[in-house]
């Protein structure tokens, strides 16, 4: 199964709210990559080619496949920056 059909699949059973949210997210999160992820997720929803969204997104291939993944697996909690157990920033 095409991951676009399945992330499409996983977008219909979350709540409006839960939509709403992600649409938010995507529109204008303050951290560039979480906001990143969440673009990617509503184009998939809304039909967009693999392909196009990485060059919309300016992203590789891969990364949209990982977020797609990331999606169906943890659903908004795929959008959160999982850097923040690497400890404080040596700069």
């Amino acid at each position: 199964m095409k991951v676009a059909r399945m992330v499409q699949g996983k977008w219909m059973r979350l709540r409006e709210r839960r939509r709403k949210t992600i649409r938010s997210v995507a529109r204008g999160h303050e951290d560039a990559d979480t906001r990143r992820r969440a673009q990617i997720v509503v184009a998939l929803v809304q039909g967009k080619r693999v392909l196009d969204i990485a060059e919309i997104v300016q992203c590789s291939v891969g990364l949209v496949y990982k977020a797609a993944h990331r999606f169906l697996e943890q659903e908004e909690a795929a959008f959160a920056d999982r850097r923040e157990d690497n400890g404080e920033s040596p700069v």
